[in-house]
């Protein structure tokens, strides 16, 4: 290991794992083409549009939101955080959704420390910190998962302090200034397990959530998944291959508990 990530033989490290397959994403490439392709196809993306009331008439749900009024078939809850507040605007049951915080802090090392840019992401292996370079600095963070309201997520100083002394301990190194923090929310269902599916109790209304801090890493195949099941078609033959069925997504399951 300190062969990949030199800091390591600095640090109390005794041994560990490596996933040669591992790879990281650009998330802006991702979500810009992402909505280019969307634009593409007729989508139109509208933010500041809070819904502040719903009804379903017909065959059609009928939206109001703060500054307009818009009309379809088939509403798809992919809320996040708010997805269950969002099922309440439509009359629709929570399915217990639990938004939980993960923070992160940016970190410059002493001065005489190199960071690599190559170095793969370095986590504990109880799971409670991790780190990778950013840049000439390291992200650093607790693995914290904090149960939060649905909100604009803040760091906490000590979530991030704690991140960075547990990077610090294991690379055996000392930090010299923190640049900047954030914090998400990472939303998951009930069971920890993928949300996709009509709910019973509303025509037309889909949940789509529950993905948890792996939204980046599933998004193409819950996105081909949804898609198939939003027009009545059976799950593609490569995700059943994986193992993949309906049951596994229905938000019902968590109607007979």
């Amino acid at each position: 290991m300190a062969q990949l990530v030199p800091l390591l033989a600095g640090g109390p490290c005794a041994g560990g794992a490596y996933e040669r397959d591992a790879s990281d994403i650009d998330v802006d490439m991702f979500l810009s083409g992402a909505l280019r392709a969307f634009k593409r196809r007729g989508g139109t993306l509208l933010t500041r549009s809070k819904v502040v009331a719903s009804e379903r008439l017909g065959e059609r749900w009928q939206i109001k939101t703060e500054d307009d009024s818009h009309s379809a078939m088939v509403v798809v809850n992919a809320a996040g955080a708010w997805g269950d507040k969002v099922a309440q605007t439509f009359g629709v049951q929570p399915i217990g959704l639990q938004p939980l915080r993960r923070s992160v802090g940016i970190v410059e090392l002493s001065d005489d420390t190199v960071v690599e840019p190559d170095w793969p992401l370095i986590a504990g292996v109880g799971g409670n910190w991790y780190t990778k370079p950013e840049g000439r600095w390291l992200l650093a963070s607790p693995a914290d998962e904090t149960p939060s309201e649905a909100c604009d997520a803040w760091p906490l100083d000590e979530d991030v302090a704690a991140g960075i002394d547990a990077t610090c301990v294991a690379l055996g190194v000392r930090p010299k200034r923190l640049h900047r923090s954030w914090a998400g929310l990472r939303t998951f269902a009930p069971d920890k397990n993928l949300v996709a599916g009509f709910d019973d109790q509303a025509e037309g209304f889909f949940w789509l959530v529950g993905q948890g801090g792996y939204g980046f890493q599933t998004g193409p195949a819950m996105a081909a998944a949804a898609s198939a099941l939003v027009c009545g078609l059976p799950l593609p033959d490569n995700l059943v291959a994986q193992g993949l069925d309906t049951g596994v997504l229905d938000p019902q399951r968590f109607r007979s508990r």
